[in-house]
């Protein structure tokens, strides 16, 4: 049954981190309300007077992370801006698709939409075209969760662990990174991750080292790079 009543701080916090990119159905799961209460008072929080500057980073982030989740009014809330400009703007987004390398703020939303949009709602958040965010998921073994299959239809539910396959997860989990075991075993890294936390496993202190110094050295400009700015 889900709970009435005052909303706590701790729940009113949770809640606004939230709202703008999980949908009433998943917050209402999260937090013991229903769909109903969630979304009410979700907007009562975000309820203000109107913006009038032009977009900023932090509106473009919201604005892309809630395509998919809400409906564009309600992104207008969110916002604080006229359903007008919203609409604009989601127009604006769709017909400036970007092409050639992603960035690591594009692969940072596209991990974070890809499991709960449809392929047609993370390709608008992401203005890329479906074919190159599909390609680009499948490259980091991005799956859909599983909350999110039933809605999106389109992609097919894993099959079990085979204990074969629950052995070999023991063995490399504690020393492989997670995408690339997904590519060993066949499964998406979230089928992995899922997997690994049912089990109680963990990464070595020595592997999380390493995977850290390898994050580092993606992150850091070649010399060529550098030579080319200096």
């Amino acid at each position: 049954m889900a709970r009435k009543g005052t909303w706590t701080s701790l729940e009113l916090a949770r809640l606004r981190e939230l709202v703008p990119s999980s949908s009433p159905q998943r917050l209402a799961r999260l937090l013991g309300r229903s769909p109903a209460a969630v979304l009410r008072r979700g907007l009562a929080l975000f309820a203000g007077e109107r913006e009038g500057r032009p977009f900023g980073v932090a509106d473009e982030r919201l604005l892309r992370e809630a395509i998919g989740v809400h409906e564009p009014a309600t992104i207008a809330v969110l916002l604080h801006r006229p359903l007008e400009e919203v609409r604009e703007r989601l127009a604006q987004l769709a017909a400036s698709l970007r092409t050639g390398p992603w960035d690591d703020d594009e692969l940072r939303l596209l991990k974070r939409v890809f499991g709960t949009r449809s392929l047609a709602d993370a390709a608008l958040a992401l203005s890329r075209s479906r074919e190159d965010v599909a390609a680009k998921a499948a490259e980091l073994c991005l799956g859909k969760d599983k909350a999110a299959r039933s809605t999106i239809g389109t992609a097919q539910p894993m099959p079990r662990w085979k204990p074969a396959e629950l052995a070999k997860l023991r063995q490399l989990y504690p020393r492989r990174e997670n995408v690339e075991i997904a590519r060993l075993l066949g499964r998406t890294v979230a089928s992995v991750t899922n997997k690994a936390s049912q089990l109680g496993l963990s990464k070595s202190p020595r592997a999380l080292a390493q995977m850290g110094r390898r994050n580092v050295a993606r992150r850091r400009p070649r010399p060529s790079e550098d030579a080319s700015t200096s």
